[in-house]
């Protein structure tokens, strides 16, 4: 019921949590990572038939449920945009708005967060990208209230027709890059430069 149990083994997110937090009044880790269910608790059959369904919490501890509970939990803009025929340029801004501990956080496993920066044609294609790698390891990681500026440049020539749109996504990856949970993004439509 509370966090100090998640904290037994999660201890340097738990003093993240703690330090951020001030000691408590912020949600605990199990109403963002353990989701509300409405479930039968005994799955097997025939003993399922005999029970209810209860108000209970999921055990899945994913990225994704925590998600659901603190929509737009990181703030991602782009600012100071500045376009020609030659090249396109600015930052993108993100901030760590809602949640109690860094983005990644924790010790185990394999814990990087993507920024991608895409610069898009008409056709939505990727013309030219930039990415950003935040690990804990580096201390790249995104602070609770933290706000981080990411600069670009994108150099266009002439195979750089019809330049449209701007694209930012942040994302949460595993080490070969092919399980990707999308945090936040954003777009800015550049119009036709060319």
């Amino acid at each position: 019921r509370t966090s100090a149990l998640c904290g037994i083994c999660h201890r340097d997110t738990m003093e993240e949590y703690l330090a951020y937090t001030e000691g408590g009044g912020e949600a605990t880790c199990q109403e963002c990572h353990m989701p509300a269910v409405n479930r039968k608790l005994i799955q097997n059959e025939p003993w399922q038939k005999l029970h209810a369904r209860k108000e209970g919490k999921a055990h899945t501890f994913s990225v994704s449920s925590a998600m659901k509970k603190k929509k737009d939990f990181i703030d991602l803009k782009f600012t100071e945009i500045n376009h020609d025929k030659k090249q396109i340029a600015g930052n993108v801004e993100i901030i760590n708005t809602k949640v109690n501990h860094s983005i990644p956080t924790g010790k185990y496993g394999y814990r990087e967060v993507l920024l991608l920066i895409n610069l898009k044609d008409n056709l939505g294609r990727i013309i030219k990208s930039k990415q950003e790698s935040m690990f804990v390891e580096l201390n790249t990681q995104l602070k609770p209230g933290e706000k981080k500026i990411y600069n670009f440049v994108f150099d266009l020539n002439g195979k750089d027709n019809w330049v449209n749109e701007l694209e930012a996504i942040i994302l949460r990856t595993n080490f070969n890059r092919t399980d990707k949970t999308q945090f936040a993004k954003v777009e800015l439509q550049l119009g036709l430069l060319q």
